[in-house]
Parts: C-alpha cells; sequence; structure tokens
C-alpha cells in the first residue's frame, strides 16, 4: 500500500494533471472543482474515496500552496484554470491572428483583474491597445484615472475603442454620452490635458508579461504571481532540498506544521491519549519535547551527532527542533550541511517511530539500540547515494 509520499507524487502527477487541458479550453466550474478537491484530499491522506476531517492533518487551501509557503506543491485548481485560460488574453493581445487566440473564455472579475495585473503595456501605434480599459498611461488606467467620466461612455465602445481611433481627430471626446457630474467634467479636463501632446509611431504596440523574465507568458510564473505577499514558511525551503526519503521529507512537513498527533494535541482535541510523553514518562507529550528535548531524546542525538563529529550541536532542554535545525545547520559547510539535513530527517523520524511502537505496540528500545538502528539506516542511505559520507560511525 501505498504511503502519503508516495500518494501525493500520483496526486500531482496524475489526479491533477488530468484536469490541466480541459482547464486550459474551459473555465472548471466551482461545484467541479469541489469534487475534483474532495476525491485528491481522500486519495492524499487516506488513499480512499472518502476521508473523515480527522483524517485531514493540515487544512487544505495550506496543502494546495507552493511548497516554500509552506504547502506541498499540489496545483490550487480555482488559481491555475486562471493561469492557464490567460494564454488566449495574452494572445489576442500578442498575437491576433494565431489559432485560437480568439478562442471564447467566460471571464470573471477576478481573471481580468490578473490580466491587468500582469500586462505591461508599451503604446507604439495604439491598434492593440484600448482606450478606456488598458493600463497604457504610466501604467494606470482610464478607469483608474477618470472613474467618473468612463462610467459616462457605453460598455460596448469601452470594450472596443482602440486607442489609435480614439486619439484620431478626438474621437474619444464623441464616446462620451449623456449629462455629465461635476466630478465627470473635472475627469474629463484631466484626461484632456493628458491626451495634449500623446503622438503615436509607426510600430506595433509592445505587451510585457510581468512576471517572466523574458517578459512572454507563461502559466507557471502567472499561477505563482497569486501567491505574492504570502509568508514564508520557516524551514519549508530548506526541507524539500533535503536528500531524503519521501516518507521522512512528508513527516517533517507535518513538524514544521505542528500536525503530529502528539498526546498534547490529542488532549487539545477532547481524544484518548496515554497522557504524558511516552519515552521519559515525565513531561507532557509536546513535539519539540518529543523531538528534541525528553532525556531518551537527547542521548539518542547526542549518540548520532558525536559519530559525525557534531557532539556541540546536542540539543537543550528548551531548544525547539526547526529553530534548532536551522540554526545549527549554518555552522556547517556546505558538503556537511546536506549530511546533516538529511541525518536530523531520519532521526526525527526513527524517534518518532520509536514513539509510536511504545504506544500501539508496547515495545521499547534503549537509547543504545535506537541509535544503532540509526546507524544502520544512515550506511544504508549512504549506499543508496543520499548521503555523501556516513561511514566512519561510532558509537
Amino acid at each position: 500500500m501505498l504511503n502519503r509520499a508516495g500518494r501525493l507524487v500520483l496526486t500531482k502527477v496524475t489526479l491533477t494533471s488530468m484536469v490541466i487541458y480541459p482547464a486550459i479550453a474551459l473555465s472548471l466550474s466551482p461545484w467541479a472543482i469541489r469534487i475534483i478537491d474532495r476525491l485528491r484530499k481522500a486519495f492524499l491522506w487516506k488513499g480512499t474515496e472518502v476521508v473523515s476531517g480527522g483524517h485531514c492533518l493540515v487544512a487544505w487551501p495550506t496543502v494546495c500552496t507552493p511548497q516554500e509557503y509552506g504547502g506541498l506543491g499540489i496545483l490550487n485548481l480555482k488559481l491555475m484554470g486562471i493561469a492557464l485560460q490567460l494564454r488566449w488574453m495574452w494572445l489576442s493581445k500578442t498575437e491576433p491572428s494565431r489559432p485560437g487566440s480568439n478562442l471564447p473564455t467566460s471571464r470573471n472579475r477576478c481573471m481580468e483583474a490578473m490580466f491587468d495585473a500582469s500586462l505591461v503595456i508599451e503604446v507604439k501605434n495604439g491598434q492593440s491597445v484600448l482606450f478606456w480599459k488598458d493600463k497604457w498611461i504610466n501604467g494606470h488606467s482610464l478607469s483608474s484615472i477618470a472613474p467618473a467620466l468612463v462610467q459616462a461612455v457605453p460598455a460596448r465602445v469601452r470594450n472596443t475603442r482602440m486607442v489609435c481611433d480614439a486619439l484620431s481627430n478626438k474621437r474619444w471626446v464623441r464616446d462620451i454620452r449623456g449629462g455629465l457630474s461635476v466630478q465627470a467634467i473635472l475627469d474629463y479636463l484631466t484626461v484632456w490635458r493628458m491626451m495634449t501632446g500623446i503622438q503615436l509611431q509607426d510600430e506595433p504596440d509592445i505587451f510585457r508579461w510581468r512576471w517572466s523574465t523574458d517578459g512572454k507568458y507563461s502559466a507557471s510564473s502567472t499561477y505563482k504571481a497569486f501567491f505574492h505577499g504570502l509568508t514564508l514558511q520557516s524551514g519549508a525551503k530548506q526541507l524539500w532540498k533535503v536528500k531524503a526519503p519521501g516518507r521522512c521529507k512528508f513527516f517533517f512537513w507535518l513538524v514544521l506544521h505542528g500536525r503530529c498527533w502528539t498526546s498534547e494535541r490529542l488532549q487539545r482535541h477532547g481524544l484518548p491519549n496515554h497522557g504524558n510523553c511516552a519515552l521519559c514518562s515525565q513531561m507532557v507529550e509536546l513535539l519539540d519535547h518529543l523531538l528534541l528535548s525528553c532525556v531518551f531524546i537527547r542521548e539518542v542525538w547526542y549518540r548520532v551527532l558525536r559519530s559525525q563529529g557534531w557532539q556541540q550541536m546536542t540539543p537543550g532542554q528548551d531548544d525547539q527542533i526547526v529553530s534548532w535545525w536551522l540554526t545549527q545547520r549554518k555552522q556547517l559547510d556546505k558538503l556537511s550541511r546536506k549530511r546533516f539535513d538529511s541525518i536530523v530527517l531520519l532521526t526525527t523520524w526513527k524517534l518518532w517511530n520509536e514513539r509510536n511502537a511504545r504506544v500501539f505496540r508496547g515495545t521499547a528500545k534503549q537509547p543504545t539500540l535506537a541509535f544503532n538502528e540509526i546507524r544502520e539506516e544512515i550506511q544504508s542511505w549512504s549506499r543508496a547515494g543520499l548521503m555523501l559520507v556516513a561511514e566512519a560511525l561510532n558509537g
């Protein structure tokens, strides 16, 4: 049976990829997205078609964010659908004669707002730029500069009037209909002054995509732009670069979010639990205590780190697992840092398994035996190419 790491891969490359091509041409309806997400969520967390809320350890919107922001990198179908369909709006501007550029799409406010934010316009001949709607005046549109005046222009005209036509014999003035309010008259005078002196050139208009380094549209850069402004998750960027099996990375990802079912967390949720720490029976079983500061755990950590010549990094009683890991890795050179990262993920994974063995199977190992198992696993990882140096391990 696949573990969560394996199901994560299948969720990305199969369940999600199946939707990509239809989403390029069709806008996925909210009900379709809900059904697909329900299936993806159930498969990821449980490997079934239906899953209860208790098995979903991290909120789905968080799961569907890029890895550096604390997610698993599973695509958000709504945002990816918008990013894919913006392709047609881009082609309608840059290559209107290309097949598919006039493909009808169900545009919504979010899609149009993202397109306006993404497109950088440099007016040349004005034949491809909408006078009333596009952001062609120093990155601003007339809708934002003179909103009261724009409301006096019929929607059909706003959606079709090009800059070249509007400036020819001041055709834009005749686009304005009906009586004008005081604010609309003030807006009119502002626009009149701005239009004075504008000279068009005998060259095609230039369009650049804000999120791409080459200035051309890409669905990937557009999708990532939706997450600009989110706070980076501490340790997430480093985690996914570590050479370690997927199950270890997935577990440590749960550690970053504090979503492991420790006794303390079970108690907070009103669920049955075994009380104090399963390893020392002295302290409340908090996640940082269980993985770093428990007396049993610290002895194992000391043996593991001493085997690598890093005994000075042995965690203290008040250390927290994520901050301790990120702080200690900075003291090492690049080669040693990679090995240290792998060993941290391996050790925390094995310690969590030891805790589960005591809780669910009633078996217990001494620190020496726990270290020996970790040492053997390090050697196995080394032979598999996950660690560059792991041969000289001393107890």
